[in-house]
C-alpha cells in the first residue's frame, strides 16, 4: 500500500513558529501510477501480479470515498503493458478484461458527474491508442494458440470506433506489426503475408489507413524464412525483393520531399540473414547462387546508402555454408573464393567462416582437396599469429583437416595426418586446450592409416583410445574406431586379415560389454 510521505520537518521561513509539524503528502493516483510504472518496468517475474493488486487496491480506495486515487488511463494502461511484458498465457484475455472495465467506469463517472464538471472528465478513463495497443500487444508476446485471430479482432473493433467518430483511437503501425509478428511466431505467414498487402494497398482499393514501415517488411520476411509452409524458402525470397523494391521506392519518395536523412528508411539486417540461414540449411543445389546474388544485392544496398544491410559474418557465413552443404564439382573452390571475397569487404572470418570451407573440401573430395584444406588451415594460422583475426584453428578445424586428408587416398595422407595430431598433441601440452584431441579426431587419423594400407598403425591407434577412456572420456572410441580398423584389415589383402579384423570385432565386444552406450 501507498502510505503517507513525510516530506520534512520545520524548514524555517517567514510563518515558521517553531512547531515540529511534518507536512504529509496523501497517496494520489499520481503516486500510485509512479508506483505501477516501477513494477512494469523491473522486469520481476511477480510484476503482472502485484501491478494488478496495486489497481485493485485503487480501485477500492476510490469506491471508499477517495476521490483523490482514482484510476486513470495511465493506471491501467500501465497494469496491461505489464501483462504483454510478461509474454504469459492469458495475459490477452486479462488484459481485454482490463479494458472493458475501463470503458465501464469512464461510463459510470460520465453519468455520475464525478468529476472537474466539464463532462469530460470521463476521457481520463476511457481506453486510448496507448490502452489498445498494449493490449494488442499482450494477445501478439500470449502463447494462447487464438492469440494472433484475437488481436487481429480487437484491432478491427478499435478501427470501427474509429471510424465511427472516436478520433482518440486511430491505428498505429505499431498495432499492425504486433499482429503480423503474432502470425509470424505462430508459424502463419499466410495471414502476416494478407495484413502487409491490406496495409500495401489505398482505401480506395480495400486497403488499411495505415502504411507499413520498414518492421513490417522484415515481420513477414522472416515469418517465411523461418516457416515450414511447403514453397516458404521461395516466398521468404520473393517478400525480401518487395521489401527492397518498397525501400528503394519510399527513399526516392522521401528524397522528393526533402525527408532526408531525417527519415532515413533502415532494413534490417536480420530479416536478410533469417532467409540465408534457411537457404544454408535447404540442400538445394542451387541454394550457393541464390544465396550469393542476395550476398551480392546486400552490398550493393549497403553501398547506395542502406547501411543497415551490409553483410556481416553471419551472412557470410550461411552463404559459405550453402556452399558447404553442396555437392557439386568446383563448389569448395568456389567456398574459397567467397572467403577471400569476405576478408576483401573488410569482414574478419570467425571460426565459422573457416570450418564452412574446410566442410566443402571434406563434403567434395576431388583431387588436390586435402591439400587445399591444409593451406587454409595453415592461412588461418598465419592470420592468427599475424593478429588479423581474433582465434586460430582449433580441434574442430584440425579434425576436418584430418578427414579430408583421410578421404583423399593420397600416400602422403596417413603420414600428413599423424603429423597433424602430433602438432595438436604438442599445443595442448604448452597448455593450448583448444587444440586438444577428440575421439573424432583420432578417427579420422585411424581411417587415413586403415585406408593406406598401414593398419597396424591404425591398430595401435585404436588400443591407446581404448586404455586413454578410462582417464579421458573425450577419448572413448565409437563404434567408427572400430569399424574403421576392421575394414582396413579386411581390405589389406593379408592372408592374416581376416584375422586380425575377427581380433579387433572381440575387442569390440568386450569393450561394449564395459560401455554398453557404443553402438
Amino acid at each position: 500500500a501507498i502510505k503517507p510521505v513525510d516530506r520534512g520537518g520545520g524548514g524555517g521561513g517567514d510563518d515558521d513558529d517553531g512547531d515540529d509539524e511534518e507536512c504529509v503528502a496523501p497517496p494520489s493516483t499520481v503516486s500510485y501510477n509512479a508506483l505501477l510504472n516501477a513494477w512494469s518496468k523491473s522486469r520481476s517475474p511477480d510484476a503482472p501480479q502485484r501491478v494488478e493488486s496495486i489497481l485493485r487496491e485503487m480501485i477500492e480506495s476510490y469506491h471508499a470515498g477517495n476521490r483523490d486515487v482514482r484510476p486513470d488511463v495511465v493506471s491501467f494502461t500501465t497494469v496491461i503493458d505489464t501483462l504483454a511484458k510478461s509474454g504469459q498465457r492469458g495475459s490477452g484475455q486479462r488484459g481485454l478484461e482490463l479494458l472493458e472495465e475501463m470503458e465501464a467506469m469512464a461510463m459510470a463517472a460520465a453519468s455520475s458527474g464525478d468529476g472537474d464538471g466539464d463532462g469530460d472528465d470521463d476521457l481520463s478513463l476511457r481506453p486510448n491508442v496507448f490502452s489498445y495497443s498494449a493490449c494488442i500487444n499482450a494477445f501478439a508476446k500470449s502463447p494462447d494458440e487464438d492469440a494472433p485471430e484475437r488481436a487481429e479482432e480487437l484491432l478491427t473493433a478499435m478501427k470501427d470506433k474509429y471510424e465511427k467518430g472516436d478520433w482518440r483511437l486511430r491505428p498505429t503501425v505499431v498495432m499492425y506489426n504486433s499482429i503480423i509478428n503474432a502470425y509470424g511466431r505462430s508459424g502463419s505467414a499466410e495471414r502476416a503475408t494478407a495484413i502487409l498487402d491490406r496495409m500495401e494497398k489505398s482505401v480506395e482499393e480495400g486497403g488499411e489507413e495505415v502504411e507499413p514501415d520498414a518492421l513490417s517488411w522484415s515481420l513477414v520476411v522472416s515469418a517465411w524464412a523461418y516457416s515450414t509452409d511447403p514453397g516458404a524458402l521461395e516466398r521468404s525470397e520473393e517478400m525480401l525483393l518487395r521489401m527492397e523494391r518498397w525501400a528503394v521506392a519510399k527513399t526516392r519518395k522521401l528524397e522528393k520531399e526533402g525527408a532526408l536523412p531525417h527519415h532515413q528508411i533502415c532494413l534490417d539486417i536480420d530479416s536478410y540473414n533469417a532467409v540465408l540461414f534457411s537457404l544454408s540449411r535447404s540442400q538445394k543445389q542451387d541454394a550457393p547462387r541464390r544465396a550469393l546474388a542476395i550476398l551480392r544485392r546486400m552490398l550493393d544496398l549497403a553501398n547506395a546508402g542502406f547501411k543497415d544491410v551490409r553483410p556481416n559474418a553471419k551472412s557470410w557465413n550461411s552463404v559459405l555454408n550453402t556452399f558447404a552443404r553442396t555437392r557439386e564439382a568446383g563448389i569448395a573452390a568456389s567456398a574459397e573464393a567467397v572467403l577471400m571475397f569476405m576478408i576483401r569487404e573488410g569482414v574478419k572470418p570467425d571460426l565459422f567462416s573457416w570450418a564452412a570451407v574446410l566442410n566443402a573440401y571434406q563434403r567434395n573430395s576431388e583431387p588436390g582437396s586435402a591439400a587445399r584444406a591444409d593451406s587454409i588451415v595453415r592461412q588461418m594460422q598465419r592470420l592468427y599469429l599475424a593478429g588479423d583475426i581474433e582465434q586460430g584453428p582449433d580441434v574442430f578445424h584440425f579434425t576436418i583437416l584430418c578427414s579430408c586428408w583421410a578421404k583423399s587416398r593420397e600416400r602422403i595422407a596417413a603420414r600428413r595426418c599423424k603429423q597433424i595430431l602430433h602438432y595438436m598433441l604438442q599445443q595442448s601440452k604448452a597448455g593450448n586446450e583448444r587444440c586438444t584431441p577428440n575421439v573424432r579426431t583420432y578417427n579420422s587419423v585411424i581411417d587415413a592409416h586403415a585406408r593406406s594400407k598401414d593398419v597396424e598403425e591404425a591398430e595401435v591407434l585404436l588400443d591407446h583410445l581404448i586404455s586413454a577412456c578410462a582417464n579421458d572420456s573425450s577419448l572413448t572410441p565409437d563404434s567408427y574406431s572400430f569399424q574403421s580398423v576392421i575394414s582396413g584389415w579386411t581390405r589389406s589383402r593379408r592372408r592374416d586379415g581376416g584375422k586380425r579384423a575377427e581380433k579387433v570385432l572381440e575387442k569390440l565386444l568386450v569393450f561394449q560389454r564395459n560401455h554398453p552406450e557404443i553402438i
